[in-house]
């Protein structure tokens, strides 16, 4: 009941979950779908999209409803929202200086970090949703010397646009700020990839997704993920998202990755149906005649 190799989850699967449902879709609906569907094969989701988020963010205003095919969630489920995800770097600079001879001609850019990074970590809420990792730190240059540069990186997660505003505020904040005389903090980076919050249309969506899983005999929830896709990018865009519609499985990005059969059998079902019946008819999404996009990132 299992298939393993390199990505054979995330996303080979649900890359060929979503070209047969297609197929599937099309032959359902006498030949031609009730949707114009724009299909998206995104080859550097993994890094950020870089190259591919001008493309995606166009097609998606372009369109009434984005399905994106990263692998369900646990449970079995659909993603309805994904925390923004932010890369922030803060550098403080010192003036280096004799450790022995003149320490006091020094300003030590590590101490500040240190304390920085207390606060960076205090900003975190962990009772909304916002996780924040000093992930990593690097300065100096030798014991015997003051260090004059110290540089902390950080990994942020937040639940929502609210939290992503505080948490920039605080940062800056921090970076104008430092408990060292002689030192001073620049801050750069910032959130890649904006939260996916759950909307009317989306959910309305997911309501009509879920009634054709649980027809299929593949009942599916809805879940929140702490990991971002493209689908933080076409909610951004306005257009409402449902995510996680690939298979399901375990350990992606490693070794072990697999993907469990019955679950690509059964999402391809009901990805065909949810095509070939129109799944964004106006009455669910509340905006123009119905298209739909699916993306595979």
């Amino acid at each position: 009941d299992r298939a393993f190799g390199p990505g054979v989850l995330d996303m080979k699967g649900g890359l060929a979950l979503g070209l047969f449902a297609i197929a599937a879709a099309r032959a359902l609906a006498g030949g031609v779908l009730p949707d114009d569907l724009t299909f998206i094969m995104n080859s550097d989701e993994e890094t950020g999209s870089a190259t591919s988020r001008a493309l995606i963010e166009a097609e998606a205003r372009a369109h009434d409803l984005a399905l994106v095919l990263e692998p369900g969630r646990p449970g079995p489920a659909l993603t309805i929202g994904r925390k923004g995800v932010g890369i922030f770097h803060l550098v403080v600079e010192g003036v280096e200086a004799h450790a022995g001879a003149e320490p006091e001609k020094g300003a030590n850019a590590i101490l500040a970090l240190a304390g920085l990074t207390l606060a960076a970590a205090a900003l975190a809420d962990p009772a909304r949703g916002t996780t924040i990792n000093p992930g990593t730190v690097a300065g100096g240059s030798f014991p015997y010397v003051v260090p004059g540069a110290a540089r902390l990186g950080l990994d942020i997660r937040v639940p929502d646009l609210a939290e992503q505003r505080r948490i920039e505020a605080g940062l800056a904040a921090l970076a104008a700020s430092s408990a060292v005389p002689g030192t001073r903090g620049m801050l750069s980076g910032g959130f890649h990839r904006p939260p996916m919050e759950p909307t009317p249309g989306s959910l309305a969506a997911a309501a009509a997704y879920r009634r054709l899983a649980k027809a299929e005999g593949f009942p599916l929830g809805l879940a929140i993920s702490g990991g971002a896709s493209d689908g933080n990018l076409t909610a951004a865009a306005g257009t409402p998202t449902l995510d996680g519609l690939g298979p399901h499985g375990g350990r992606a990005h490693s070794a072990e990755e697999h993907v469990e059969l019955p679950s690509l059998f059964a999402k391809t079902r009901i990805l065909a149906r949810f095509l070939a019946e129109g799944g964004a008819p106006a009455r669910l999404i509340g905006k123009r005649a119905p298209t739909t996009t699916a993306l595979s990132p």
